[in-house]
Parts: C-alpha cells; structure tokens; sequence
C-alpha cells in the first residue's frame, strides 16, 4: 500500500513541476544511478525506487504534469491553448484539485503499469510510455469529446502531413533532416548501450540500457531555460532497445530514426492540433518498443547480417537527402 500513496504523492509533486520538469527530473536521478553503477556502488533503489518507481516513473509524474494541464485547461484555470504546456508549473495556480487530480493519475499509472509489468507485456513494450499515451488520450476524449483536432488553416491548406504544416519539432521534419539528426543520436545511443552490455558489472547490464535516456532527459534540463535543445529521449531509448533485444548498432539506428519518423507522424494526427499534450515520444517509444522487443525477436529479424541493412540505411539517406533538395527546389 506504501508504494501506492508514494505513488499518489509523486503524481501531484509533478503536477505541481509541471510535467517538462517532473520528466527532467527523472533523467537526472536516472543519470545519478547510472554514474553510481558506474562508479561500482550499489545504485538499484536509486533506480527501481526512484527514477523508475513510483516517485519519477514517467507514467506516475510525467503523466500528471501533462494530464493535469488538460484538467486545468477545462475547468478553466488556464486560457484556451495552455492545456497543452507542459513546461507550466501548475502549483502557481493556487486550485488545490489540480493537484489532486494529478495525484489521482499518477496513483493511476503505477497500478496500470505494474498490472500491465505483471501481465508480461513489460518484456515486449514500454509499458509507461503507454500509460501515457492511453491516459492523455482519454482524456481527450472525454474532456475534449476529439480524437483527431481540427488543424489550423495553413496546416488544412497544406495537408495536415505537408513537411511545412504545423508539426511537433519543426526543425526535424525534411527527409534527410530526420535520417542525419535521428541517426547521429540513435548511433551515439546504440554504440554506448552495445558497450554498457558488454561490461562486467552485472548491475550495469541489467540497467545501463537507460544511460542514453538518462542524458536526453537531462539535456531537457536545458530546455527549462528555453535553449532551443531537442527532444531525443524517444530515439536513444528505442535505440537501445534494439540493441539490447539482440540487435547490432546498425538496429540501434533504425530503430532511432523510426521513432523519430513515427513521432513526427502520430504527433501530427493525434497532438500538434489539440491543447493536450498527448506525447509525440511516448507515442512512438511504444510502437518502436512494440517492434524491436516483441515482433523483430519473435521473427528472428536480429539474425540477419548487418551488411545489407548498411545498405539500406545508406540507401535510405541518399533517398532522404534526394527527397529534400527536390523540395527546396520546388520552394525556391
């Protein structure tokens, strides 16, 4: 029962943060656990307790900041457009039942996700990225009575997929723009994450999957004080869930690049037009985990050689980079 009120107070302390700081401060008390293991001490509760349990796991305080937003949003404690700002602090707004519901969520999310961990889906998907994915979305439904928002009118004129219409991360959106900038992070991810399981540190290979995460969630850390930094978090993660499902480097990068291609589309048909922040990464992080830990395994896809998937991924860059100066052609 402990576990669930920790889990009641860490979803209302991170809508009180406010869900960008609440998730920033999960990447920093990941990156403290994983220097610990480095280090060679004994970091597990640091990061089963803390980082990932019920105080900071995404699904408990991420999920509140964000889905508490929305909540304020509707009963009118914030203009129409802030229910999606995660970055707000929603304490400040002095109404004691926005940070209840923020706990009621995070309560929520941690007996789903532990249902979800019990149940064995833990080994094929990201069970707390789903969690958010499922409760903002409700909650959308719900509150908002839409699946899909309505886009803006340049974004209607152009099609709602158009590379120049409104779009999660705007500078990420041209073809080869998504290959070079997902697949440098992706590699650097897949390449540390080959070298954490090759360590002779048990603790280490059990949780240095995370280390890559740990520093795009820190690099977030940044963002609070408005540098224009990316959201990379959903790239290194599913990028090193493929290496750690048994894949190479070279899956390691696929897999990132995919979960930047499938955040951008789904932030696109579910987020970019709604005021709720129904996460474009979590959105991806659970199809791509979906794919490289239950349906590539299941095929014995890792068997394959890299060479021909080398092949592909520079064939692909060549097509994305073809892809992109035809466009600033027919723009100029």
């Amino acid at each position: 029962m402990m576990h669930f009120f920790w889990a009641f107070c860490g979803g209302a302390f991170g809508a009180m943060l406010g869900g960008s700081a609440a998730f920033a401060l999960t990447g920093v008390f990941c990156a403290i656990s994983m220097a610990a293991l480095i280090g060679g001490a004994d970091a597990a509760f640091l990061h089963t307790a803390v980082a990932f349990g019920p105080m900071m796991l995404p699904a408990v305080s991420y999920a509140a900041g964000a889905a508490s937003a929305h909540y304020a949003r509707w009963r009118g404690y914030l203009p129409r457009g802030e229910g999606r700002n995660t970055d707000r602090a929603l304490w400040t707004l002095g109404k004691p039942d926005v940070i209840l519901f923020g706990g009621c969520i995070g309560l929520l999310g941690w007996a789903l996700n532990a249902l979800m961990g019990s149940l064995g889906l833990g080994t094929v998907m990201d069970t707390s990225a789903a969690y958010i994915w499922f409760i903002t979305l409700t909650l959308k439904i719900v509150l908002d009575h839409e699946v899909f928002s309505q886009p803006d009118a340049e974004s209607a004129r152009l099609g709602r997929f158009h590379r120049r219409a409104r779009a999660w991360q705007p500078m990420m959106t041209r073809p080869f723009d998504m290959v070079l900038y997902a697949g440098v992070i992706a590699g650097l991810a897949a390449c540390c994450t080959s070298e954490v399981l090759a360590s002779q540190s048990p603790s280490l290979r059990q949780y240095g999957v995370f280390l890559p995460f740990s520093i795009s969630a820190v690099v977030l850390v940044l963002g609070q004080g408005k540098t224009q930094v990316p959201t990379t978090h959903h790239i290194t993660l599913c990028a090193s869930y493929a290496v750690a499902a048994g894949g190479s480097v070279v899956w390691g990068v696929l897999a990132g690049i995919a979960a930047h291609i499938t955040g951008d589309f789904l932030g696109r048909v579910f987020h970019v037009h709604g005021d709720v922040y129904i996460c474009p990464a979590a959105m991806s992080i659970v199809v791509i985990s979906l794919t490289v830990m239950g349906l590539l395994p299941a095929v014995n896809a890792y068997a394959l050689p890299d060479a021909p998937l080398w092949l592909l991924l520079t064939a692909g860059a060549v097509l994305a980079a073809w892809l992109q100066h035809r466009g600033c052609r027919k723009s100029a």
